[in-house]
């Protein structure tokens, strides 16, 4: 049964103080510390697709959304028939979707590395989307053709994990993804606005 109470070493809209006394930063997620699995990504051996995504609640409006981290595991010494593993040089990206999978928000980067085990940090610092009271998603994607193995974490947050195969998008019950998501309750800053957002705040 999916567990209703916030999760241990998660703090669901707490409050980061920052300089100006002004309460900021808000996070969530399952806390990025021991592995306890993990599900292989992007394009699997046997032409499979798999990607995934980790559902989380904003309580406040127009927000920030700041970064969101996942835990990846790359090991270039594996190679399934043609399908190589995610490495240094392949591109991977992060999707912010509703809970209609409809995407918001998207960021793409270079991986770093080749092997091992690493946190994935996507900065949306610079984007202008308001995140408003509710629910998301938040996924990632190989964009390169490759696989990946995605940390994953037994049932500890209120959200669902959501897994896509082939096209097709189904809640997992049993498990969330290992991910965390920053966010400034204060409002995307001005600066980063373009002259259509700011003169529509005042019609």
């Amino acid at each position: 049964m999916k567990k209703l109470a916030v999760l241990t070493l998660c703090l669901v809209g707490a409050a980061i103080a920052d300089p100006t006394g002004v309460a900021a930063q808000c996070s969530t997620g399952t806390g990025l510390y021991n592995t306890d699995a993990n599900l292989m990504v992007g394009d699997i051996p046997g032409g499979m697709a798999v990607h995934v995504g980790q559902q989380f609640s904003v309580d406040c409006t127009e927000a920030q959304l700041l970064d969101v981290t996942f835990r990846l595991t790359l090991d270039s010494s594996l190679v399934f028939g043609a399908q190589t593993c995610l490495a240094a040089g392949d591109t991977m990206a992060c999707v912010l979707m509703d809970t209609d999978y409809n995407e918001l928000l998207r960021v793409e980067q270079l991986v770093t590395f080749s092997n091992g085990t690493r946190d994935v940090t996507f900065d949306f610092s610079d984007r202008t989307y308001g995140l408003q009271a509710g629910d998301y998603i938040v996924g990632w994607e190989n964009v390169t053709k490759s696989f990946a193995f995605f940390a994953r974490y037994g049932d500890s947050h209120p959200g669902y994990m959501h897994v896509n195969t082939d096209g097709t998008w189904a809640e997992e019950w049993f498990a969330d993804a290992y991910f965390s998501v920053n966010w400034d309750e204060n409002g995307v800053p001005v600066e980063h606005l373009t002259w259509g957002a700011l003169k529509a705040d005042y019609r």
